[in-house]
């Protein structure tokens, strides 16, 4: 039998992240049993249902891939994606408005035939008609803000009101997806003020947007003299492109300087050039410097759900 698969293992910088700040990863293509809902899943009814039909499906199918198949997974933790038809209700946790959709991750070589499998199995043991309405789902999110939440659910407020209103302005980025809880902890059994929660959201560069044209003075009108070669500058060895406040390479890194003679309009342009970039895009950059943090596998210390 092979080794047990574990998303938490396998992908523990998605799974098991220890930042309590910000930061941005690289979410792989992932596979869930999926099922949607809608309401305050603290008072609702439906939303208990839903995970009990989810754990019900995942286990049949666990169960059923290390008779069958030989290979054996442990069951993911409960993940959640969570919006509203007007982000400020989600903000401001009017629950009621809320619209949810509950996941397990499964791996791979569960086939789309094994869910449905499941599905029957689990219907004919445990008869909840909440399973009828279970899904595969595939989710390729890709560049994502992550945090470390800890604490009660309700405390998530002005970590989320931090990400939208001065993270993601502040790095020129913009939500592409929808916002995705993964629950660590079992309410049941911890502590408010223990629970661990993986808030994450999906983002991308800002587009940005060209600035108005510069009227030029017509070759013919403008004034005429002899031509200097003017000031020796400093310009690094590399695309003009990558030059940036926050990322310039001081002459001792590994982009060494050197003195070239420019003409003096060539080197005012260089100027202008330099101070139009946007600001620093923290997406493009990490991967342009093979410093983005993706999902690897490594040891974990969260125990299964």
């Amino acid at each position: 039998m092979t080794a047990k698969y574990d998303v938490k293992r396998e992908f523990r910088t998605c799974y098991a992240p220890r930042n309590t700040d910000w930061e941005i990863v690289d979410v792989p293509e992932l596979r869930f049993l999926a099922i949607d809902g809608h309401g305050d899943p603290n008072t609702g009814a439906a939303y208990g249902r839903a995970v009990e039909a989810l754990y019900a499906v995942a286990y049949t199918a666990k169960f059923a891939s290390k008779g069958d198949l030989g290979r054996d997974f442990v069951v993911g933790p409960l993940e959640g994606l969570w919006w509203a038809d007007d982000m400020n209700d989600f903000l401001a946790r009017l629950k009621d408005n809320w619209k949810w959709t509950l996941l397990i991750n499964v791996p791979d070589w569960i086939t789309a035939e094994m869910i449905e499998e499941a599905k029957r199995t689990a219907l004919a043991k445990k008869k909840l008609p909440a399973i009828a309405d279970i899904r595969q789902e595939t989710l390729r999110e890709g560049p994502s803000a992550q945090v470390l939440h800890i604490g009660p659910y309700d405390d998530e407020t002005p970590i989320l009101t931090r990400l939208h209103h001065d993270y993601l302005p502040a790095n020129n980025l913009r939500e592409t997806g929808i916002h995705h809880e993964i629950y660590l902890s079992d309410p049941r059994r911890t502590d408010p003020a223990k629970l661990r929660t993986v808030l994450r959201q999906p983002v991308s560069a800002r587009s940005v947007r060209p600035g108005p044209a510069r009227r030029r003075t017509p070759v013919a009108a403008r004034p005429r003299g002899p031509r200097r070669h003017r000031t020796n500058g400093l310009l690094p060895e590399r695309d003009r492109v990558d030059l940036h406040p926050g990322i310039v390479p001081q002459p001792e890194g590994p982009h060494r300087l050197r003195r070239v003679k420019v003409r003096r309009g060539a080197e005012q342009a260089h100027r202008r050039a330099v101070h139009a970039l946007p600001a620093l895009d923290p997406v493009r950059h990490l991967q342009r410097h093979g410093a983005a943090l993706r999902c690897r596998a490594g040891p974990v210390a969260h125990g299964d759900r």
